[in-house]
């Protein structure tokens, strides 16, 4: 059982560009466009299956993502632990001047389809892009505590070195 559970760790690191190495460039950090319309058998080449956060109860037990049309890569410039406007522990992050005009061009592009974030190799929010997100910051909200807020926002804050 732990070598099914390693390996299908290992993959998902690999689909979410986190092949564990330090090499300069290694995204871990990634916003994806989720396919909804795939089931195991029909999935596409450039569609991989991503597992979510432990963390992550809200959300289903994985996503279908395309790698075309998304980013990844050390767009994160900040993050830190907000309260949601339900008052409920969330993470609020900054993107650099790059990921900022990336992440605009991505959600002006794809109003009305759903995204997805991945820190790490697994998703840690999900949502559908209502307008362009032009200023370069965005919420990460859920179930979180506030333990898991701030380890949310410490992981997010290492992917921006590679």
């Amino acid at each position: 059982m732990p070598r099914l559970f390693l390996a299908r760790l290992c993959l998902g690191l690999i689909i979410a560009g986190c092949d564990g190495s330090n090499a300069p460039g290694t995204p871990r950090f990634a916003i994806l466009l989720v396919d909804e319309n795939i089931n195991s058998e029909d999935a596409p080449l450039d569609a991989e299956r991503v597992p979510t956060s432990p963390e992550s109860t809200d959300l289903p037990v994985a996503f279908w993502l395309r790698r075309e049309g998304g980013m990844s890569g050390p767009f994160v410039a900040d993050a830190r632990v907000i309260a949601a406007p339900d008052g409920q522990p969330a993470v609020e992050f900054t993107l650099t001047p790059d990921g900022r005009d990336r992440f605009a061009s991505l959600t002006r592009a794809n109003i009305g389809r759903r995204v997805a974030v991945v820190v790490n190799g697994a998703v840690v929010a999900s949502s559908v892009i209502g307008a362009e997100m032009s200023d370069g910051r965005a919420m990460l909200s859920g179930s979180y505590t506030e333990a898991q807020a701030n380890a949310l926002a410490t992981e997010l804050i290492a992917t921006a070195t590679p």
